[in-house]
């Protein structure tokens, strides 16, 4: 069947490559397990999921130490969802219990006559273990520029290492066509060969919309995520090594008297910054930006959350939304402030909507910026430095880089 597509938004975008995407729904319709990435869930967790022709499909991991050897196994569920004329494959999730920190397991997802290639990640490392290398990206979609983006985390994984991927939000951009769910699966496709080796963890942005989000929530695990966190409606949060990672939606409800901004909170008042003497919150639309894209977009969220943000000093956010590249001073209530939260708006990973070219006048907050295509790599080198760096998707050189410096204990 020929899937045609109708785009749902205003202005002139690049064609998505429909011969592609074909393909990508023959082979799902007719192949074994595709798509697989993998999630950090906490408490030495990890869920796989993958794609396959039918929910009914076998829904199982062998795994193991040993490339020759995945002695171990578990099993888990498979659903799968129609929309828009479109009917997915069996989206499978298996979760990975108890693993051991810091060490690289070797895995193969499906079943008896359908297991796919043998994969491997490493496991995240004790709670409280410093030097942990995190890549970030943004806003990605799933078009040549995307799959550069795809690439460049890649190429920084193999160079240095990554032990994290995470994801501010606007994963595949399916909701900008119809029928939206082949895009997904061309954004699982491109995504694999990074997911399925590194454990990599979204956030929720507008264009996971789609559907009620349900594509999203399915397809990334969102309710285990957030139920091993107490979280819910796309906030949760894990501790990995010596960092504290909270997702936070700027897609539900934050208001004062909402049950995020209770979770958060609570949340906060329980990290030991002894044990994670790092704290990094993710979620998509940027409160300081200086774009002229969505500007005000984040304020109301800013006024509910910064003052939590700084009673308990959050280090470092990270957004998406302007589909550029803005690194943000220490800074509270517009005011630039030495010790309080820094910024990086990273939206630049390669959206179909093109970037966002049209600055305002400066502010003293804003250190650096820049309209290109680009990805982010941070390295929290101890409990008080961590070196950031933009790379730019077209050769992979460093666009940006600075140190975050800061007092311990917080």
């Amino acid at each position: 069947m020929f899937l045609v597509f109708v785009f749902l938004v205003c202005g002139d975008l690049p064609p998505i490559d429909l011969e592609l995407i074909e393909t990508i729904s023959r082979k799902n319709a007719t192949a074994g397990p595709s798509q697989v990435h993998i999630s950090y869930a906490g408490k030495d967790q990890v869920l796989v999921q993958w794609v396959s022709t039918s929910e009914k499909d076998p829904s199982q991991v062998n795994y193991g130490t040993s490339a020759s050897s995945l002695t171990m196994s578990a099993t888990g569920n498979a659903v799968s969802y129609s929309f828009e004329g479109y009917t997915s494959g069996g989206i499978h999730y298996v979760l990975l219990p108890a693993l051991n920190t810091s060490t690289t397991y070797y895995y193969q997802v499906g079943g008896p006559g359908q297991w796919s290639t043998t994969y491997n990640f490493k496991s995240a490392p004790v709670v409280g273990k410093d030097n942990i290398f995190i890549g970030t990206m943004g806003d990605v979609g799933a078009d040549s520029n995307s799959e550069l983006t795809i690439k460049g985390l890649m190429d920084v994984r193999d160079k240095i290492g990554l032990d994290l991927i995470l994801h501010a939000g606007d994963l595949s951009y399916a909701n900008n066509y119809n029928p939206g769910g082949p895009v997904w699966d061309h954004y699982g496709e491109i995504l694999e060969p990074l997911a399925s080796k590194t454990l990599y963890n979204p956030s929720v942005g507008n264009h996971e919309t789609i559907d009620d989000f349900t594509g999203f929530k399915i397809r990334y695990g969102v309710e285990i995520l957030e139920n091993n966190s107490a979280g819910g409606d796309f906030y949760w949060s894990v501790d990995f090594g010596f960092v504290h990672v909270i997702m936070l939606s700027s897609e539900t409800d934050y208001a004062p008297t909402s049950d995020q901004h209770k979770w958060l909170e609570a949340d906060l008042a329980a990290v030991n910054r002894q044990m994670t003497p790092w704290v990094l919150a993710v979620w998509h639309r940027p409160w300081y930006c200086s774009n002229h894209a969505h500007q005000g977009e984040g304020e109301k969220m800013r006024a509910s959350f910064e003052p939590l943000f700084d009673k308990y000093n959050v280090d470092l956010g990270i957004t998406g939304h302007v589909h550029a590249y803005e690194r943000v001073d220490e800074v509270l209530d517009y005011k630039v402030t030495p010790g309080k939260t820094a910024y990086i708006v990273n939206g630049n990973g390669g959206t179909p909507e093109g970037l966002a070219s049209t600055w305002e006048a400066q502010p003293a907050w804003s250190k650096f910026r820049v309209s290109k295509w680009g990805y982010g790599s941070l390295q929290l080198v101890n409990a008080t430095h961590g070196h950031w760096m933009m790379f730019s998707d077209t050769n992979g050189a460093v666009m940006d880089e600075t140190w975050f410096v800061r007092k311990y204990p917080r």
